[in-house]
């Protein structure tokens, strides 16, 4: 049987990769409220410099990246009614669950 290897996801169905991304008008409540923010980058550009680059990276691996805006408060209460912290995990589980990449909890305050 003669079969064809392909590298990569298959045409059509590209593996989705969700990026949490900040506005810059909320980068001054977003040094607040996230409880990592010791590790944050010291500005907005450098910060939206290096998640770019990591999306690049991740498309000229073959994957779609697709980008979820995050606002403070709402990301707050989300948090909240899961029990979780504000940091970069969940920033990037709020981004996941949105295109469906993993599922949200089954019952509240349940990582």
């Amino acid at each position: 049987m003669n079969r064809k290897h392909r590298h990569g996801p298959p045409r059509g169905s590209a593996k989705r990769v969700a990026l949490p991304r900040l506005q810059r008008e909320h980068w001054p409540r977003w040094l607040e409220i996230a409880q990592d923010r010791e590790s944050w980058k010291a500005s907005f550009e450098e910060w939206q410099d290096e998640v770019e680059a990591r999306a690049e990276r991740l498309k000229r691996a073959g994957l779609e990246v697709v980008w979820i805006d995050l606002e403070p408060e709402p990301f707050i209460a989300w948090c909240q009614s899961r029990g979780y912290p504000n940091d970069a995990e969940s920033r990037n589980r709020f981004a996941a669950e949105q295109v469906g990449n993993i599922p949200p909890p089954l019952r509240p305050n349940a990582p």
